[in-house]
């Protein structure tokens, strides 16, 4: 299960993601588990999904290379997608 940790509010109900871990792009939501690679500026990269924003416009990537940094990206950033 998803957790929240931007822009937590509980009095708003929060959006379900897809069913089994389905990734579909511009229609339903990344799971906390995906494994994407993120298009940065100095490349792309290899990380999993390890958090998401209330609204799930945004996602806490937690790269498995160790010199970069956890951070939020959109979901424009995101390419190659696998299911959780």
């Amino acid at each position: 299960m998803a957790t929240y940790s931007e822009d937590s509010d509980s009095s708003i109900p929060r959006p379900r993601g897809p069913p089994n871990g389905t990734v579909v792009r511009g229609a339903l939501y990344y799971e906390v588990g995906t494994i994407v690679s993120v298009r940065r500026n100095d490349g792309e990269f290899r990380g999993t999904i390890v958090d998401c924003s209330r609204t799930r416009e945004r996602y806490l990537v937690n790269y498995n290379d160790r010199h970069i940094d956890p951070e939020w990206v959109s979901e424009s950033d995101i390419v190659d997608p696998e299911p959780a």
